[in-house]
């Protein structure tokens, strides 16, 4: 019985290490910004929801900041560009961006 109960303790433990060091401030999205440089990624977009590369940045461990060019701009499709490191923004029109 004393093991289970040691067990269960290290699970919650671990649980709360989890969540704990998994916290982060909410990501952001920054409409009428580019972030210029540090790409070392970039993924076509089939609609042009800016969520979308945003959502895959936080999906990928080494995305730190991303940048949504808007169809037309680069080529028909929307692209979304991976950052790492994060870049300083520049006002565009031409994209959305935000960080991790």
């Amino acid at each position: 019985m004393r093991r289970r109960r040691y067990g269960a303790i290290l699970l919650i433990c671990g649980l709360a290490a989890t969540a704990t060091g998994s916290a982060r401030a909410a990501p952001t999205f920054e409409p009428g910004f580019d972030r210029t440089g540090g790409d070392y990624a970039s993924l076509a977009i089939p609609r042009p929801r800016p969520r979308l590369c945003q959502d895959a940045c936080l999906r990928d461990d080494h995305c730190l900041a991303w940048t949504f060019v808007r169809p037309g701009i680069l080529g028909p499709m929307a692209i979304c560009w991976f950052k790492n490191p994060i870049p300083a923004t520049r006002p565009s029109d031409c994209c959305v961006s935000g960080l991790k």
